[in-house]
């Protein structure tokens, strides 16, 4: 199964840490490939990441009184923000309880380019919602396995 995290937003991972967890988790990304990639596309994407950028810097010096105004620019092309648009969000069908069967939960992919190396992080989209519904699910079960006693839900004060 997945390896989630305890928090909705996991700690960053190399380009193939990441690829390494995508392909062990392959059977738990749920994607039809559009919106949701699947996860042959996903595990595509990060062993052959490819991001271009523009990069500028602009540089003005005034001889009058020495100040100067520095600009400098580093923003992903056009081209690298269309591509990586397929892959900001990813399902993921996660067993919420021990032995039930999964919960589609949405995970938005975050990447950063730094030098020589990228790093990939995700964060669950609202998990307690796919919680609230295995919550829901498993108590239903119950209710119609134990007939006609009563099925009593709070919480215990010591």
């Amino acid at each position: 199964g997945v390896q989630t995290c305890a928090l909705p937003i996991c700690k960053a991972q190399s380009q193939l840490a990441f690829a390494e967890f995508l392909e062990q988790n392959a059977d738990d990304i749920n994607g039809d490939g559009n919106p949701f990639p699947t996860s042959l596309q996903m595990l595509g994407m990060a062993t052959e990441f490819v991001a271009t950028s523009d990069k500028a810097i602009k540089s003005i010096v005034r001889l009058q009184n020495g100040g100067a105004d520095l600009v400098f620019k580093d923003d992903s092309d056009a081209e690298t923000i269309t591509r990586m648009r397929a892959f900001d969000k990813f399902r993921l069908g996660i067993p919420v309880f021990w032995g039930e069967l999964g919960y589609l939960i949405e995970a938005r992919l975050k990447w950063r380019q730094q030098a020589d190396k990228v790093n990939f992080t995700y964060s669950l989209i609202r998990p307690d919602l796919a919680h609230e519904q295995a919550a829901r699910a498993l108590i239903d079960k119950l209710r119609a396995g134990i007939g006609e006693t009563p099925l009593l839900l709070g919480s215990f004060d010591a």
